[in-house]
């Protein structure tokens, strides 16, 4: 009888295991059409409430939660605000670098560059150049002193370096799973400086922590009024310091792969220019246009299926633009990708400003 039993047991925690295996295959490479629409419009808006998502996909609040904590679990790597900082006056700057260093070398030279908190962003390329960094700086004059000081003990293992100065920073906003268009988020376009006091740069460090704060949990956390908090998340919102709400996703697990493109543009007049970004952002491969000052070179980031959808993308703009498109060259992404640290100068630069 005993036997029996165990047997049983035995049998009733094989198949529990099997449900949560397969719920976890599920949620990595067989997503279904719930999972899609959810991830579409958390990039679009991941400050989206649960009962608007339970509206989109027609399901049940509980279910809707259930299926957001999968790919919390799984799939997306990261909820956050875009923050415009030349807002607040700063200027953006992408440091591209070409290195000598081996992997061990050049792992130990980012973790010093982790510990720079005017370095928002870190990326590992394979091609032309090495590493690109993103940082941002008072003025141009300083940021010449920021770069020699972070290369200072590494000059002798760097074959070639490039500062670029970003003129706009354009998430595009497309779909993943469909071919819709919606309007891209744009960042650095308009550096027009506003002045936000220590407890609405608090509640901004909040947002970035995790969009999806409710304002009770914001008024709980800081101790400050419901009423303020949403006037300053108005003011914040209207004011463009904060452009939009969106999601990093491991597109890995769901079949797709990254690569950067940077093309180097002829001299043209601003019309040409603007519709040629404008093309760029009807393009459903593209997730990320950034743009450099005095207009001469443009980064974007692919997301695609392959390499022939790849080649695919780069034969078209070529021939649609071929007058515009002086040369394109193609980095892969390390196998760890990107390093973001938007918290750390938050929490570390922009307090200052209020000293």
């Amino acid at each position: 009888m005993n036997e029996i039993i165990i047997y049983k047991t035995y049998r009733q925690n094989i198949y529990i295991y099997a449900y949560i295996l397969a719920i976890m295959i599920t949620t990595i490479q067989n997503m279904d059409k719930f999972d899609k629409i959810l991830l579409n419009k958390l990039m679009e808006d991941a400050k989206i409430s649960l009962k608007d998502l339970s509206s989109e996909i027609n399901r049940s609040k509980s279910f809707t939660q259930y299926r957001l904590q999968n790919l919390n679990n799984k799939i997306i790597e990261k909820i956050y605000p875009l923050i415009d900082v030349t807002k607040l006056g700063f200027i953006p700057f992408d440091l591209y670098l070409k290195t000598k260093m081996n992997k061990l070398e050049e792992s130990e030279f980012i973790e010093i560059l982790k510990k720079e908190k005017k370095i928002f962003y870190i990326e590992r390329l394979v091609g032309i150049f090495s590493i690109r960094i993103s940082f941002f700086e008072k003025n141009i004059n300083l940021s010449s002193d920021f770069i020699k000081d972070i290369l200072k003990d590494f000059i002798e293992r760097i074959d070639d370096v490039k500062i670029n100065i970003i003129s706009s920073l354009i998430k595009t906003n497309n779909g993943i799973f469909d071919n819709s268009l919606r309007k891209p988020y744009r960042l650095f376009e308009n550096n027009k400086k506003i002045h936000l006091g220590r407890k609405e740069l608090k509640i901004l460090q909040i947002l970035n922590k995790n969009p999806r704060f409710s304002i009770v949990d914001m008024s709980q956390k800081t101790k400050f009024s419901r009423e303020f908090i949403k006037k300053t998340i108005k003011k914040i919102e209207n004011e463009k310091i904060v452009v939009g709400y969106t999601i990093d996703i491991d597109i890995e697990k769901l079949g797709f792969m990254s690569k950067l493109m940077i093309l180097k543009i002829k001299l043209c007049n601003k019309e040409d220019y603007k519709n040629f970004v404008n093309y760029l952002c009807s393009c459903f491969v593209v997730n990320t246009i950034t743009t450099y000052y005095p207009n001469q070179l443009i980064s974007l980031e692919l997301i695609i299926r392959g390499n022939q959808e790849f080649r695919d993308f780069q034969v078209n703009i070529l021939n649609k633009f071929s007058n515009l498109i002086e040369k394109i060259e193609t980095l892969d992404y390390f196998d760890e990708q990107k390093y973001n640290y938007m918290d750390d100068l938050l929490e570390k630069i922009l307090p200052e400003q209020n000293l």
